[in-house]
């Protein structure tokens, strides 16, 4: 997490990079909520690492 701080931190310098950021959060926020349930129904496994990250 800390490494990513020096990228992250000039996106929240102007409008157009705080847009980026939200949809950085929202795609995230729909791939947790619609692949770990799919894993649940079909029986895969997400790797230790992706989930975390998830």
């Amino acid at each position: 997490m800390y490494c990513l701080i020096p990228i992250l931190s000039p996106l929240t310098e102007n409008k157009e990079g705080r847009n980026i950021l939200w949809g950085i959060v929202i795609v995230i926020a729909m791939f947790k909520s619609i692949l770990i349930p799919l894993s649940n129904i079909f029986g895969f496994t997400i790797p230790e690492i992706a989930s975390n990250f998830i």
